[in-house]
């Protein structure tokens, strides 16, 4: 039995399996490390509204385009966390696949995790929220939430129904959620706040350079604003600069002639702006693109910036953006599915959701080699090099007692049997005495 006082528990009966906590939550405040009370719960600083206004933005649109199709394109699947259990989980599997496939009457799991990326790519506070249900066709139910009405809670959590998180409602007021009710995806984590930091927060200042930059260069493209101006000279009275300007207007702009005048002392130009591309900031542009590639771990390249002098492949830098940006997460979604969802029905001890990237032709046969010269080299038994490669323990009844031997092993074991056999069946034929069937001639 458990009984919580002054945001400590006590308990009474058997001891709990799960050990106490002594350490305290420390997030950061304003005049530097806090220790919050537990029932205190964190939102985003950033209004979701800023965030999302800049996530539409092309370039940083086709980061996480970039980021959200590359991850899609990745197959999934639930399997065996133990290939060689001899237990058949194929309806359990068959069951939860449905289940993320088909999450709710309305999503499917491309529509699911595509706006759950979404959050997370944006405020890193991607969220779906996790029902069970007495079905025992569709035992999980998956929907999903907007990640910026959620708020963490700073308390500890002890157990999957403890609350976790709180939810604010358009009218006013507080849901509470459970620890297990909710997926609450994020790339970032830290030790002094519960709440992690996205791309487009991170890149937020640069992207304001790069709006306003670009803001300004269309305006001049746009508005043609001259690049010099002219100067009529000292003596040029208001009603000479009434008339040369009537003058200019009329006759001049737009037909291409060049302006003549005299008259005056002097007329002199003076140059108002750059008259190349330098005066549209084409260059910090550039630089700022490539700042915002990089927070979200994507060559630049795929923005069309950075060097043109990298001699790397497209399949290496395929290779990059993957292990960079792709694979992590995944890892993050991996994470959450087997923990929310597989652990809901207890079975992520033998079962496992898990994306699968396709290595190149160059790593499968690295990977190839360097398992078969271990095992060669009687480092790993014949089933250990099996597994490395992703096939199943030996299974065929003959072999089946030399799967966990080593390659001498294995080999002399064999050998020993063969020549058994070979015995115990008179020899080979032509060799030893049925060289001659038995029948021995004269002379030899």
């Amino acid at each position: 039995m458990e009984i919580r006082f002054n945001g400590k528990e006590y308990f009474f009966g058997r001891k709990p399996k799960v050990p106490q906590r002594e350490t305290s939550i420390m997030y950061y405040g304003g005049s530097g490390y806090t220790v919050n009370h537990l029932d205190v719960a964190f939102n985003k600083e950033m209004s979701a509204t800023t965030l999302r206004k800049f996530a539409q933005m092309p370039v940083v649109r086709r980061a996480i385009n970039i980021t959200k199709n590359t991850l899609f394109n990745c197959p999934w699947s639930i399997s065996k966390r133990d290939i060689n259990n001899d237990v058949d989980f194929s309806n359990e599997i068959n069951t939860l696949t449905r289940c993320l496939e088909r999450p709710n009457n309305g999503d499917s799991f491309r529509s699911l995790m595509g706006a759950t990326i979404e959050d997370i790519l944006t405020g890193d506070c991607g969220a779906i929220e996790v029902c069970a249900s007495d079905d025992s066709n569709r035992p999980i139910w998956l929907y999903p939430v907007d990640g910026f009405t959620l708020e963490v809670c700073t308390k500890q959590v002890l157990s999957p129904k403890d609350i976790k998180y709180k939810q604010r409602k358009t009218n006013g007021g507080y849901v509470d959620l459970a620890n297990e009710d909710i997926m609450y995806f994020n790339m970032n984590n830290y030790s002094y706040t519960p709440l992690g930091t996205s791309p487009v927060e991170q890149a937020f200042m640069i992207i304001q350079y790069l709006l306003n930059a670009q803001r300004y260069a269309g305006t001049v493209a746009s508005n043609a604003i001259p690049k010099y101006l002219l100067n009529l000279g000292e003596n040029a009275d208001q009603n000479t600069i009434t008339k040369f300007r009537k003058y200019f207007e009329e006759e001049i702009y737009g037909s291409g002639k060049t302006p003549i005048v005299g008259g005056s002392k002097g007329i002199a130009t003076e140059q108002l702006s750059a008259s190349d591309d330098n005066g549209l900031y084409l260059q910090w542009q550039h630089f700022l693109i490539t700042i915002i590639s990089y927070t979200f771990n994507i060559d630049p390249k795929r923005l069309n910036e950075g060097s043109q002098t990298d001699r790397s492949t497209v399949a290496e830098q395929k290779e990059n953006i993957l292990d960079e940006a792709i694979k992590p997460l995944a890892k993050v979604i991996e994470e959450n599915i087997n923990a929310k969802v597989l652990g809901r029905v207890n079975l992520d001890d033998v079962l496992i959701f898990k994306f699968h990237f396709e290595d190149n032709e160059t790593r499968k046969k690295a990977k190839s080699d360097r398992v078969l010269a271990e095992f060669n080299a009687d480092i790993l038994t014949l089933n250990e090099a099996r597994q490395l490669l992703g096939y199943e323990k030996v299974s065929d009844k003959e072999l089946k007692e030399y799967g966990d031997m080593l390659k001498s092993q294995y080999k002399t074991a064999l050998n020993t049997k063969y020549a058994k056999e070979t015995q115990d069946a008179g020899g080979y034929n032509g060799v030893g005495k049925d060289r001659y069937n038995g029948n021995k001639k004269e002379g030899d």
